[in-house]
């Protein structure tokens, strides 16, 4: 629950991060809804299956390190000012959280 709840911060965070720095730019914000939102339609039925296949324990503590470190990604690009490449980050955070 605890990481489910960190997923949806790390989200709301990154959007109104993008707001802040398109000035409220409605492309921008829809498009980083659509980022964050993809991954959950096409990747949770591959997750899953690949989940029920492979040893449970073991693939949940990896892919919740992996979405960890993804987060320690998109922290570092919001500090060093690439706000573009954040869709690209976030895109792949949103990714690794489906796995998990």
């Amino acid at each position: 629950m605890l990481l489910q709840i960190g997923i949806w911060v790390r989200n709301f965070a990154i959007l109104m991060y993008v707001t802040e720095m398109t000035n409220d730019d409605p492309f921008a914000v829809g498009l980083m809804a659509f980022v964050e939102t993809l991954p959950i339609f096409v990747f949770s039925i591959v997750g899953g299956t690949f989940a029920d296949r492979w040893k449970p324990r073991l693939t949940m503590i990896w892919c919740d390190l992996l979405s960890a470190a993804s987060v320690f990604a998109v922290l570092l690009t919001i500090i060093f000012g690439s706000w573009h490449m954040v869709y690209l980050v976030t895109f792949v955070s949103a990714v690794l959280s489906q796995f998990s």
